[in-house]
């Protein structure tokens, strides 16, 4: 199971939990101290709620295609979307 961001001073992004066997990942965000489980897209993307422009490939990253999952992650924060984020971020 991956976490990420699980530090108290930070909000969950999402978790992904990986099941090898089945070859699956399943991703969650916590909501009101509940975990839902998060959609991907058409495309199967994963994009966060809580950090805009944080996008994973899901199956670029069961398969190990770290490339495509970096491109995927740079067009996430290539929105608008992140950049209000990171500009809301610095004050």
């Amino acid at each position: 199971m991956l976490n990420w961001m699980t530090s108290t001073a930070y909000p969950i992004f999402f978790k992904l939990n990986f099941h090898p066997f089945h070859r699956l990942i399943q991703s969650v965000c916590e909501k009101s101290g509940e975990y839902i489980k998060l959609e991907p897209s058409v495309d199967g993307v994963i994009c966060s709620q809580v950090f805009p422009g944080l996008w994973l490939d899901l199956a670029a990253l069961l398969t190990g295609d770290m490339a495509k999952v970096l491109a995927t992650l740079q067009l996430g924060l290539a929105t608008s979307e992140h950049q209000n984020f990171g500009q809301n971020l610095s004050g």
